[in-house]
Order: C-alpha cells, then sequence, then structure tokens
C-alpha cells in the first residue's frame, strides 16, 4: 500500500480543509479504491434475484477493511449500529462508480441506461433496508436475507 494518506491530507490542509476533513477525504480515498460494486445483473446481462444481489452487496460492505470504519460500525447495548450519512455516501459513489465503469466499457445506450437503473434501483434498496433496519447492522442483515 502507498503512503499517500499524509501528504494527501497535507495538501487538502494547504487547500483550506480543516485537519478532521482533510483525514475524512483521505479515509474516503482508501474506501473508494477497493469500495465493492453492485451487481445487479449477471455477466450474460440478466437481471439477478433481488435478494441474492442486495445480500452479496451488503455482506461485501460490511467484511471490507475500509468500509466498516468509515460506516462508523460500532457496538453500543448490544447490538451493532452503523451512521447513516457515510452509508448513504457510499451508496452515492457505488452507483457513480458503476456509471463511470459502464462509460469506459463502452456499452450502448439502452444496455447503459438499464443496467445503471437496475444499479440505482438495487443502492435504493439497500438505502431502504437500513432506513428499516434502524441502521443497525443485523437488521439490515435481516432485511437483505443475508
Amino acid at each position: 500500500e502507498l503512503q499517500l494518506g499524509g501528504p494527501f491530507a497535507a495538501a487538502l490542509r494547504e487547500l483550506g480543509h480543516d485537519e478532521a476533513a482533510a483525514w475524512r477525504a483521505v479515509e474516503l480515498g482508501r474506501v473508494l479504491v477497493g469500495l465493492p460494486q453492485p451487481a445487479p445483473t449477471t455477466a450474460a446481462g440478466r437481471p439477478r434475484p433481488d435478494r441474492d444481489a442486495s445480500a452479496t452487496l451488503v455482506e461485501a460492505l460490511l467484511e471490507d477493511r475500509d468500509v466498516r470504519p468509515f460506516i462508523r460500525v460500532n457496538r453500543w447495548q448490544g447490538a451493532s449500529w452503523f451512521e447513516k450519512e457515510a452509508f448513504e455516501q457510499i451508496l452515492w459513489w457505488m452507483l457513480a462508480l458503476r456509471a463511470v465503469d459502464l462509460l469506459a466499457a463502452g456499452r450502448p445506450g439502452r444496455a447503459l441506461a438499464s443496467e445503471l437503473a437496475a444499479t440505482q434501483r438495487l443502492v435504493e434498496r439497500l438505502r431502504q433496508a437500513a432506513v428499516a433496519a434502524g441502521y443497525r447492522v443485523e437488521g439490515l442483515l435481516e432485511r437483505v436475507g443475508a
């Protein structure tokens, strides 16, 4: 791993960001490099069952050593919780990065639109599951069938 966090944070401080914001951006950069990608369709382009795609993605997110601290997974009163805003930020970035990947792959317009719509539906299902779970890890896993 490259040790670019310090220099990156220093550059952000030079640009006027405070210490906390600079290190939060470094943390986000680490997350984005290895962020699990949504896969609402199979390699053949067929839709995956909602439950399979959601469960697979949530499990990958919660197992990722950079995502867990970013979404502030913590234990309190016998339950594991995560932060709403950070989780929603991760979901937004997953959708944005998927769009970039699909554009880079040169998907035709109709296939691109279909795949992005499927990805957006998957991301929205995860957001709704998180809300319904009250931002509890165990509740989220239950709601996506993991």
